[in-house]
């Protein structure tokens, strides 16, 4: 019996399906928002600071 499984597992040229690339593009926004949370927190504390 003869496997039928993929030759090439090349990762490079794969292509991924668009809800990975949409799940790719979500997790990646959800960084930035985290991140950009902490920068605006930051500079809400900075000018509510007294001199």
């Amino acid at each position: 019996m003869k496997d039928k499984r993929p030759v090439n597992l090349d990762i490079g040229t794969m292509r991924l399906p668009i809800t990975a690339w949409a799940s790719i593009a979500h997790r990646a926004s959800g960084v930035f928002l985290f991140a950009g949370m902490a920068v605006l927190i930051w500079a809400l504390d900075a000018s509510l600071a007294s001199p």
